[in-house]
């Protein structure tokens, strides 16, 4: 089953494996190492610890980010315990193809949702102004000022830096250059030799 996760996920660019483990004991420093957003855990395996269930309790504590656990089993019956412990999900196993995409989907979309619900406040002289991240186009430093421009062809300015919003916002934008962040949904095309972003927006091309 875990080649077919493998396979199933790795069809989505968003995916990446960043590692494998045989047991409880030998997965935990890895894991607390590369940080991973999904835990298949095969919770039929035996935990020297304690069970699966308070296996991941431990993970959650330490890892300083929400982690979403997929509980395998051979037993339908143990999706009661998965539910219960708030997995995301429970697969049975061996699995079925259908039922992992409906997974990966799933997350992917939920993923989406969250970022476009996401608001950040900005503030900028006396007034502070909210705004959904999904809108941003691209944000542009200037000195210890940072312009946001918006979909809707406002440019607000806030008193901060640009590796203060750098922080802050979600994995889907990226810094470009050292004066540019950009919202990749709003990317059209990025041309190395010129070395320019194009926005599928017409807003402007990026370039150093």
């Amino acid at each position: 089953m875990i080649r077919m996760i493998q396979e199933v996920f790795g069809e989505y660019d968003d995916y990446h494996c960043v590692g494998l483990s045989e047991s409880f004991e030998k997965s935990m420093n890895p894991i607390l190492k590369y940080h991973p957003d999904i835990l298949f855990i095969n919770v039929d395996q035996q935990c020297c610890n304690g069970s699966p269930y308070s296996f991941c309790k431990e993970v959650q504590e330490f890892s300083g980010k929400e982690i979403l656990f997929v509980a395998l089993s051979v037993e339908m019956l143990k999706a009661y315990m998965a539910i219960k412990n708030k997995f995301y999900d429970f697969l049975l196993k061996p699995g079925e193809e259908a039922e992992l995409r409906k997974t990966a989907l799933g997350i992917l979309l939920n993923k989406e949702r969250e970022n476009s619900e996401k608001t950040i406040c900005l503030k900028s002289y006396k007034d502070y102004t909210l705004i959904k991240t999904n809108d941003i186009i691209y944000l542009e430093a200037d000195n210890n000022t940072t312009d946001f421009v918006l979909c809707d062809n406002r440019r607000i300015s806030a008193f901060k830096t640009l590796k203060t919003f750098e922080d802050a916002l979600s994995e889907n934008f990226v810094r470009i250059h050292h004066k540019y962040i950009v919202n990749s949904k709003y990317i059209s095309k990025i041309s190395f030799g010129k070395q320019i972003c194009i926005l599928s927006t017409k807003t402007k091309d990026i370039s150093p």
